[in-house]
């Protein structure tokens, strides 16, 4: 189904995320020696007119209009980890361009020492994250226990605002709904005593909208956690996007009747359109600027560079996703 089999010349003993399209919506995460990759998923469209913002409490909610930005610590071209140094002067980029927080996917290549270094030195905070793949969904599957082992070793929790549970991990078929309530509840334990802030998964609207999933899950994560990628809907045009992210917020909100963070939005900048959904540097910008108008205060926008080293997927557009241009950052790769 579209899965993307590049993987970058990294290797390490956690996740490698290509991202992939398949009617889904999907981010990115840490590129190692495997290839699965998340896909994206297409949600269905709402009707419903913009919503207030809801307020998600604290951290999770800037006072400007650009929230967050994912971040994984790999050369842009080659997928290889970046050094501390290059991921030093990517964060305090992104803090210069207005960032409060930075969201990470698992704990690679020095994941949590570098990007915590420089987070703690520019005084940013972290969206930290247990990642999943298809070889196991619990906490005693190696990579998910050496990730687990990892955060907790770290302990530099006044850092982190949210953890983040698998990343599409049952859209990929990776988890059942009861298999990562069972993982949130483990995490949690282990943690426990250590960090005391919220915890949540990632998911795209269309999972959340299954019964299994909701009867499962509302009660076991703190706020609603999306990916939300409007390309993948081709009747949203960019000038539209933030109405789009805006509307399916509000109709996660009501599933499990909490708050809602969408952990990545984003709008490609190469490939191919997709009906309404043009892709191209202008489309992207127009896009980004909606999206900042609509709920940027709310929203982890994804990603911070292109990622060259991936195969382009069915749309063409799994390695240009990089929103460097639309905020001026310039990064180190």
């Amino acid at each position: 189904k579209g899965l993307s089999t590049s993987t970058p010349p990294v290797s390490t003993s956690t996740p490698a995320p290509a991202t992939t399209t398949v009617k889904t919506q999907a981010p990115p995460p840490p590129p190692v020696k495997t290839t699965e990759a998340p896909k994206k998923s297409e949600a269905p469209k709402s009707s419903q007119a913009p919503s207030p913002p809801n307020n998600n409490g604290g951290d999770l909610v800037s006072n400007n209009d650009h929230l967050g930005m994912t971040y994984t610590p790999y050369v842009g071209t080659t997928g290889q980890c970046k050094t501390a140094d290059q991921v030093d002067s990517d964060i305090s980029a992104i803090k210069n361009a207005g960032f409060s927080v930075v969201r990470v996917y698992s704990t690679d290549c020095n994941t949590l020492e570098n990007v915590g270094n420089a987070c703690s030195k520019y005084g940013m905070k972290m969206i930290a994250g247990v990642f999943v793949k298809s070889s196991g969904c619990s906490i005693d599957t190696p990579d998910i226990k050496e990730q687990v082992d990892k955060l907790v070793a770290w302990g530099k929790w006044d850092l982190v605002v949210l953890l983040v549970v698998g990343n599409e991990a049952i859209m990929n078929n990776y988890c059942s709904p009861q298999q990562l309530k069972q993982l949130i509840t483990d995490v949690k334990g282990k943690c426990s005593g250590k960090f005391n802030g919220k915890v949540t998964i990632s998911e795209t609207l269309n999972i959340w909208q299954r019964e299994d999933v909701s009867s499962n899950l509302c009660s076991h994560v703190d706020i609603t956690g999306a990916n939300i990628h409007p390309y993948f809907n081709n009747g949203v045009a960019p000038s539209e996007a933030g109405q789009f992210v805006r509307g399916q917020m509000s109709i996660l909100q009501k599933i499990c009747n909490k708050s809602v963070i969408t952990l990545e939005v984003g709008w490609p900048s190469g490939g191919q359109d997709n009906g309404l959904a043009v892709v191209g540097l202008d489309a992207q910008s127009i896009a980004v600027k909606s999206i900042r108008e609509q709920c940027g205060n709310e929203v982890i926008f994804f990603s911070l560079e292109d990622d060259r080293w991936k195969q382009k997927g069915s749309c063409g557009c799994e390695d240009s996703w990089g929103l460097g241009r639309a905020f001026n950052i310039n990064t180190s790769s």
